[in-house]
């Protein structure tokens, strides 16, 4: 009726023709595009061919007059001007509408415009104020007086979204942490990285009974000033859970507060404190003192003292000295791998003669050559073999322990990096003269030793001449070519075709290496040369 354009197609449409139809709104029906009635104007605005907005129309004019469906749609239009987008967040804000709010809020020109956002955080729904505060991009253009109003919005979800922000400021985090009530929004608090020791300080004497508060403090990188920590634990004092909390996160802790822990009814309290805060000589004794007098009935706060890696040299002696019945072996056990254990505490624990201590003693490389000498004569083989492969132990053990009756032993010395030359030589001789099937093939001795550059030629040929194909791989692979003539002399005449084609494989085999297998009598070697990309 109106000659409108469709709205698929691209018209030029004069704004006197339009300014016509947006004052006389019709109903266009009939239109095969559209499924149900629409209003003319709404379509106007859906038309790409619309180069200006019709509330241009409307100037001066009361917005609340405009039809609804109209509004929206113009709400969301790019097209609108900011000046008509401030008039409809003005009308949102009066007559209380939500849905008008989020459609202005739709449109890219209210990212960041001042007037429109300033306007709709005073939108007394929550659903719109919490819009603005999720996201970002809106906190630049809102007004002082507005972001300070929102540190005091009756919906805390906002005040928590305000508290994790990155414009507000540390005088702003010491206002809101001293006001704030609600939980969340005093964890959010605690992990803005802005929040400073006053701010803490101001959470800390909240945090009573407050576990995920307290949690959230305590896990700040650098953590909090002990005078933070003690008042949290003063606020906490009665609160068992927030005491082993603070105790299980390993905060470091004042002498006087570590004995106000070590004196606490609460067993498992006690237990988290031996076992994650680095203690004081003088706390150690307190709790063994509880442990010997019978307060506790098991002993497992001394395992879990023991257990823990910052506990002092002179608890770890005095602990040696109690009888803990059963556990005994099993504390030995944990005192002997602890990484605070002195050689003079080790050579203690060896003389009491455990196995299983022992083994444990034998590859501690805290523990001093005279006690791994001791330890090398005894009659379990599995800490011979321990004292064998560690790296402090001296020559002269290595050399006795070099013609053990136990070749996984010998093997262990051969591995040893103190060992001297003549010493791994005579070893792999005997093994290749002796007793080398089983060196040979449950063992990875030629293998582990064929990636060392240092190897003497000698042993060096024992793995040319071997038929362990793995081994001569790696040791040509670690080489970079530089083997001595006579390995790689040694290397192609070996008998062992799977050797010669991991030889003729390589491509750090050098050139000349290579044209002596290309004449190998075997067509796999000569194959595996041609294919060799070198």
């Amino acid at each position: 009726e109106l000659g409108l354009p469709n709205p698929n197609q691209q018209f030029v449409i004069s704004r006197v023709f339009l300014a016509k139809i947006v004052n006389k709104p019709r109903n266009a029906k009939g239109l095969g595009q559209f499924k149900a009635p629409i209003s003319v104007k709404t379509m106007l605005t859906k038309n790409p061919a619309v180069k200006e907005s019709p509330v241009e129309d409307f100037t001066g004019r009361d917005i609340g007059t405009v039809p609804a469906p109209l509004l929206l749609t113009m709400a969301k239009d790019p097209r609108t001007l900011a000046a008509q987008l401030v008039q409809m967040a003005k009308t949102a804000v009066t007559a209380n509408n939500r849905n008008l709010a989020r459609a202005i809020l739709q449109n890219p020109i209210a990212d960041g415009d001042a007037g429109i956002i300033n306007e709709l955080i005073h939108h007394k729904d929550e659903d719109v104020r919490s819009i603005i505060t999720s996201d970002f991009k809106f906190y630049s253009v809102l007004s002082t007086p507005n972001w300070t109003a929102l540190m005091t919005d009756p919906d805390g979800e906002i005040r928590d979204k305000v508290a994790r922000s990155s414009r507000i400021t540390a005088q702003e985090l010491n206002q809101l942490a001293t006001i704030e009530k609600e939980d969340d929004v005093l964890c959010s608090i605690a992990q803005n990285a802005k929040s400073d020791q006053n701010t803490l300080i101001a959470l800390a004497k909240k945090s009573q009974g407050s576990t995920y508060l307290v949690m959230r403090l305590l896990d700040r990188k650098p953590p909090p000033m002990p005078g933070v920590i003690d008042l949290i634990i003063n606020a906490n004092l009665r609160d068992k859970y927030c005491m082993k909390i603070i105790a299980e996160r390993g905060v470091p802790l004042t002498v006087k507060q570590q004995h106000l822990f070590a004196h606490s009814t609460d067993y498992s309290t006690v237990d988290a404190l031996v076992a994650n805060v680095k203690l004081d000589p003088s706390t150690c004794d307190i709790v063994i003192d509880d442990v010997v007098n019978n307060q506790w009935k098991d002993y497992r706060l001394i395992e879990s003292m023991v257990s823990n890696p910052y506990v002092p040299e002179e608890a770890l002696s005095r602990l040696m000295s109690i009888d803990v019945g059963k556990y005994t072996t099993e504390l030995f056990r944990i005192i002997a791998q602890h990484g605070s254990a002195t050689p003079a505490i080790l050579d203690k624990l060896a003389a009491k003669g455990n196995n299983a201590t022992n083994d444990v003693i034998a590859r501690n490389e805290n523990t001093g050559p005279d006690t791994l000498a001791k330890l090398a004569k005894v009659q379990e083989g599995t800490v011979r073999r321990g004292v064998a492969e560690n790296p402090k132990t001296s020559v002269d053990t290595l050399k006795y322990l070099a013609s053990d009756k136990l070749y996984q032993v010998r093997c262990a010395v051969a591995l040893n990096r103190n060992t001297p030359d003549p010493i791994l030589i005579s070893i792999l001789k005997d093994a290749v003269d002796n007793d080398g099937k089983d060196l040979l093939e449950h063992t990875n001795l030629l293998y582990d030793l064929a990636m060392r550059k240092d190897l003497p030629t000698e042993i060096k040929l024992v793995i040319a001449r071997g038929h362990e194909t793995s081994a001569v791989g790696r040791m040509v692979r670690y080489s970079d070519g530089t083997l001595p003539d006579e390995v790689w002399q040694a290397l192609t005449v070996n008998p062992d075709i799977d050797v010669r084609i991991e030889v003729a494989n390589s491509y750090d085999t050098p050139k000349n290496i290579l044209e002596v297998l290309l004449k190998d009598l075997n067509p796999r070697v000569r194959a595996a040369v041609k294919y060799n990309r070198k």
